[in-house]
């Protein structure tokens, strides 16, 4: 999520929420509806804007069967071997011949796999209906019985797991599928019998789509049924293209836009769909909902203005909030004690001030040590931005005391606008520049810091992980390749290196997609593509045994090299303007420091020894059981954690570490 000039964004990757922001398209930006007819122009423009891929070919063909058959069996539960591989397998006249039609906005092939589908998915129901749970202490029993196994593959929810060969294997990974996901549901906390009535609705939601039915079985218009088929269609061609370019559903979009600009139009709460259920999980502050006083978390949306919702999807609700600024929406709730009223909320535009940035500070001698999370980076009309809310914190947390150490947590951050992120790393560095860009004619684009101010110059720590990623990744490698900060946290940060287009901030009426145009680089000619941001020390964290990042995407872009930009000889720039920049900009480059890199090699030393001694980091490197002390019915007992209560235990883990390493590197410096 980068922004290079006015009117273009580019952005990272896409995060698939499952509270869902209760909000309304910009007036201007319309729902549109996709017809078949419509695809060749749609590619048109997305090839047109692609860093590489300009035309359909044989190649892009056969990457995008095979997605439109992954997109619909991610998991291997739907299909037969003998179903999926003659069609993962397509000869080239056969690919050719598809080429040929998709000029033609010819897509029976397509239409004909949908059968497949839809043939899959009654299979798929009939197997689900023979699995029969009892409990959690069931589904427990089944879990370790399956495991039992060390040679099946039934868990092995990845792409490149198997396609199973018979019918009996295939009701295995449905039964390990269900089994998993029931056990999500009790780590939730959710009844048994609330479970499996969950599970179900959400696997029929997401078949749904392919069966052309509504959540009452009913068979959707034909002008629906149109535009999920060409829906598909499109996800899959604009996905063939690489790792991160993506045709966006409405509600993909809406996210999109609201992560960007940390506002949207709507009355200001989340919802969670639960089972058949859309329920209220989140309020926003300064939103109609909240000064109504009449809503309350955990509400259930029984109608919108007057429809009821029983049968809707998520995008059909959102479509019936859709409005202006100003205009009514009328709810109809029910409440956890299942008292029913009604709500009359004036749609507003909302900005989203919660978990934009969190700060908090740690007194030492002489000051204060301040730690700041900022979790993307983003920007609205309003003045709302992650370098001024940034700027803010900072000069909050130095009126507790001077700012001895700086903690910036960007764990999970995974980007924002470009200019966002290059303002970011500005405020640590005089002048220069912070990242470089590359499009598809080989032109380069520099990012520059221009103010030589700098708000904070002291030991400076930044924790990252593999989620870290694109902008957020441009300020680490950044203010690493200036010596200004080190790097603690994964041994990589996610290694997105690409810069895409996107069109869900427009109000223009278009679909809404991104499209990969170009590459970044730091400072030092680094791209971050697949590598990623190396940490200086090493302080693994919660995705220390997960598979994450940019090397385990289908298609990703290879990684290259440009020149080192320290030394900046303004190539882009004209005549007219040369001279002013080098008056006012030069004289005040920043050059790379080396003060707190010597230390390296000590604040790994010191770092390793404590982690060593840590006995639960070290059962979690190992991947053994983590337990804790807890009073059962007054009593004491031991018991193993979940895997969010691990998760939380880690993360305080590595957090806390990294505050060791600051405070080493505070020490060192103070020391010499």
């Amino acid at each position: 999520m980068i922004h290079i000039q006015a009117g273009r964004i580019f952005c990272a990757c896409i995060v698939l929420l499952f509270s869902v922001p209760l909000c309304n398209a910009d007036e201007g930006k319309t729902q549109i509806q996709l017809t078949v007819q419509g695809v060749h122009k749609i590619m048109d423009t997305i090839f047109q804007e692609h860093v590489s891929q300009k035309t359909m070919t044989a190649e892009v063909m056969h990457r995008a069967v095979q997605l439109f058959c992954n997109q619909f069996d991610s998991h291997r539960c739907y299909l037969l071997a003998e179903e999926a591989h003659p069609v993962m397998n397509l000869s080239k006249a056969k690919l050719y011949m598809l080429v040929q039609e998709y000029e033609n906005n010819n897509f029976r092939f397509f239409s004909e796999l949908i059968k497949l589908f839809q043939k899959a998915i009654r299979r798929a129901r009939s197997l689900r209906e023979k699995l029969e749970y009892k409990s959690f202490q069931d589904v427990a029993n089944k879990l370790s019985a399956l495991k039992e196994n060390p040679h099946d593959s039934s868990f092995d929810f990845s792409l490149e797991a198997p396609f199973a060969k018979t019918s009996e294997e295939l009701q295995l990974r449905i039964r390990a599928e269900v089994t998993e996901l029931l056990k999500a549901k009790e780590n939730q906390g959710i009844a048994f019998d609330a479970a499996k009535e969950d599970v179900e609705d959400t696997l029929r939601n997401f078949e749904n789509s392919y069966l052309y039915e509504s959540k009452d079985g009913k068979q959707i218009s034909a002008s629906q049924q149109e535009d999920l088929f060409t829906f598909h269609i499109l996800d899959a061609f604009t996905a063939s293209l690489d790792a991160h370019s993506a045709f966006l559903s409405p509600l993909e979009a809406q996210n999109l836009k609201m992560n960007l600009q940390k506002d949207f139009i709507g009355i200001g709460v989340e919802i969670q769909e639960q089972g058949k259920s859309f329920i209220i999980s989140k309020m926003i502050d300064n939103s109609p909902a909240r000064k109504s006083g009449k809503i309350k978390v955990g509400d259930e949306i029984i109608a919108v203005n007057g429809q009821k919702v029983a049968n809707w999807n998520l995008d059909e609700l959102m479509q019936q909030l859709q409005g202006v600024v100003g205009s009514d929406v009328r709810l109809e709730l029910r409440s956890d004690s299942g008292v029913s009223i009604q709500v009359v909320l004036p749609r507003a535009k909302v900005v989203i001030s919660q978990g934009r940035v969190d700060s908090s500070y740690e007194k030492v001698p002489g000051g204060i040590i301040a730690e700041i999370a900022l979790h993307s980076f983003y920007e609205a009309a309003e003045g709302i931005s992650s370098v001024e809310d940034l700027q803010n914190v900072l000069e909050s947390l130095s009126k507790k005391g001077k700012i001895k150490g700086l903690l910036l947590d960007l764990r999970d951050n995974l980007g924002g606008y470009l200019m966002q992120a290059v303002k970011v790393a500005g405020l640590f560095i005089k002048s220069g520049v912070i990242a470089v860009s590359k499009t598809q004619d080989g032109h380069l684009h520099y990012f520059r810091d221009l103010d030589p101010l700098v708000s904070y110059s002291g030991p400076m720590v930044i924790l990252a992980s593999k989620q870290t990623a694109s902008a957020a990744e441009i300020v680490t490698e950044a203010l690493k390749d200036y010596g200004i900060a080190i790097i603690v946290g994964d041994e990589r940060t996610y290694g997105k290196g690409s810069i895409q287009m996107q069109t869900a901030t427009e109000n223009e009426t278009i679909p809404s997609f991104k499209v990969t145009i170009g590459r970044y680089y730091t400072v030092s000619g680094h791209s971050i593509q697949l590598e990623g941001v190396t940490a200086d020390v090493l302080v693994p964290g919660i995705y220390y045994h997960r598979k994450v990042g940019e090397q385990y995407l289908e298609n990703p872009l290879s990684q290259d090299s440009i020149q080192p930009s320290f030394n900046d000889t303004l190539p882009d720039l004209d005549e007219t303007i040369r001279a002013t920049y080098q008056s006012y900009y030069l004289p005040y480059l920043q050059e790379p420091i080396t003060k707190y890199r010597k230390w390296i090699p000590q604040l790994k030393m010191k770092s390793a020894e404590r982690l060593a001694k840590n006995e639960e980091y070290q059962h979690f490197l190992q991947g053994l059981p983590l337990t804790e002390i807890k009073r059962v019915d007054g009593n004491k007992a031991v018991e193993t954690l979940t895997g969010k209560e691990v998760d939380k235990v880690i993360l305080e883990m590595q957090r806390q570490e990294a505050i060791n390493v600051l405070k080493d590197l505070m020490q060192l410096s103070q020391n010499n």
